[in-house]
């Protein structure tokens, strides 16, 4: 009777995975939620890529950064590509909770495992440097992105006087994201003794 039982589970987590699948295809991330959750409660690795997906980018459910890393890592190390590709292109956008390293170690399994996706990932290389660093880098050049990434990247590091003084560079700069977080009453920065 069990050797019956885990093919008619596979059977209908798959069945439930190409139903959510639909719905995305479709762009009705809502109610393609349901199915794939239920069938990422199966085991099913691809549903829980998916899911995690969409929890990262708010597609049909609320947003959950922990949740959606969750979901994405566990499908990972079931060999799933898809969950791998998801986690080094959240890195490569500078999504927080994903460091260059399992970045680089997610592409090269799924290299392994023949994806020509990551084996053309794996061509561009991964910058192993702290992020701080290639974020300072930038903003030496003139990107003005940097100076808001490097101040949200200190405040989550707990480094207070550096995200103050780089949330005070993005702000006289005049980057977007830095502006309405002041506007919206964020932590105050300094910049020459001066409030924000």
């Amino acid at each position: 009777m069990k050797t019956g039982s885990k093919p008619k589970h596979r059977e209908a987590s798959a069945a439930l995975y190409e139903k959510g699948m639909a719905l995305v295809s479709s762009l009705h991330f809502k109610e393609a939620w349901e199915p794939l959750y239920e069938a990422a409660s199966m085991g099913h690795a691809e549903a829980m890529a998916e899911i995690g997906y969409m929890r990262a980018y708010a597609l049909g459910v609320s947003a959950n950064a922990q949740e959606a890393l969750s979901y994405l890592r566990k499908s990972a190390e079931m060999g799933c590509n898809y969950a791998c590709y998801v986690l080094w292109e959240m890195y490569d956008d500078g999504f927080y909770g994903i460091g260059a390293e399992e970045a680089k170690r997610l592409c090269e399994e799924a290299a392994r495992r023949g994806s020509p996706r990551a084996i053309r990932r794996l061509e561009d290389g991964f910058d192993l440097r702290p992020v701080t660093e290639i974020l300072s880098e930038q903003a030496e050049r003139g990107n003005t992105d940097a100076l808001w990434y490097l101040a949200h990247e200190y405040m989550t590091l707990g480094d207070q006087k550096n995200a103050e003084i780089f949330l005070a560079r993005a702000v006289d700069a005049g980057q977007t994201d830095a502006l309405l977080f002041v506007a919206n009453g964020g932590f105050h920065a300094k910049d020459d003794g001066k409030t924000i």
